[in-house]
C-alpha cells in the first residue's frame, strides 16, 4: 500500500473499491462528519453524459466511458476538502491511479465477493438496480473483477477497511481514526 496518511496533509479522502462495497454511503457519512463536500464520480459522469453508466457502456462502449471517467477524475482531484466516492473501475488507468494517489488519502473498502453479491441482490429486491456492465452473470463478474482489481486498489490505498460486518457510520469513524482526523466541533 501507499504512504501512511500522517505523512501528508489530508487534502481529500478518496474511497475506492468494488461496486456494492458501500463507497457512496460511507462517503456521505464521512462528508457529514467532516463537513466536507461529497462527490460521487459515477453520478457526475451520468449527469454530464445525460445517460446512465449502463447506457454509456451500451451506446458508446467501455473505452468512451473510461475516457469520460478519466476526465472527471482529473477534475475532481484538482479540488480539496472533498470526500470522493470513485467508480469501481477508476483505478484501471495508470494515469487515474497516479492522479488519485496525489489527490489525498485513499481508502480501499473491501468485502468478500459473497457479501458484495448478497448486497447487490438486496438492492435489486428493493428496486435499486445495479446491472452487470457486461453480458455475463453479474455474480461471476463480481468474483472475477474483485480478484483482478485487488492489486490495483492495494497499489494506491493508504488504508484498507473490511466492510463485511460494519455499518457505514462505523466505517466512517474507523476511517477518521485511521486518518488521524477529528470531526469539527459542533456549536450548540
Amino acid at each position: 500500500m501507499s504512504a501512511t496518511p500522517g505523512e501528508t496533509e489530508t487534502k481529500n479522502i478518496l474511497l475506492i473499491g468494488m461496486r456494492g462495497v458501500g463507497k457512496s454511503t460511507v462517503a456521505s457519512a464521512l462528508a457529514d462528519l467532516l463537513q466536507w463536500t461529497l462527490v460521487d464520480s459515477d453520478a457526475l459522469i451520468e449527469r454530464q453524459a445525460g445517460l446512465s453508466i449502463r447506457d454509456i457502456f451500451t451506446q458508446h462502449g467501455e473505452a468512451a466511458f473510461r475516457a469520460m471517467e478519466s476526465r472527471i477524475v482529473a477534475e475532481i482531484c484538482a479540488n480539496s476538502r472533498q470526500v470522493v466516492s470513485l467508480g469501481g473501475g477508476a483505478v484501471l488507468s495508470p494515469a487515474n491511479r497516479d492522479t488519485i494517489r496525489r489527490a489525498g488519502a485513499v481508502i480501499w473498502l473491501t468485502a468478500a465477493p459473497d457479501v458484495l453479491i448478497e448486497r447487490m441482490r438486496r438492492d435489486i429486491e428493493r428496486g435499486l438496480v445495479r446491472p452487470s456492465l457486461t453480458d455475463r452473470d453479474w455474480s461471476d463478474e463480481v468474483r472475477e473483477l474483485t480478484n483482478a482489481r485487488a492489486p490495483l486498489y492495494a497499489e494506491i490505498a493508504q488504508i484498507r477497511i473490511d466492510t463485511d460486518n460494519l455499518t457505514p457510520a462505523h466505517i466512517a469513524r474507523v476511517a477518521l481514526k485511521q486518518l488521524g482526523l477529528q470531526e469539527p466541533p459542533t456549536h450548540e
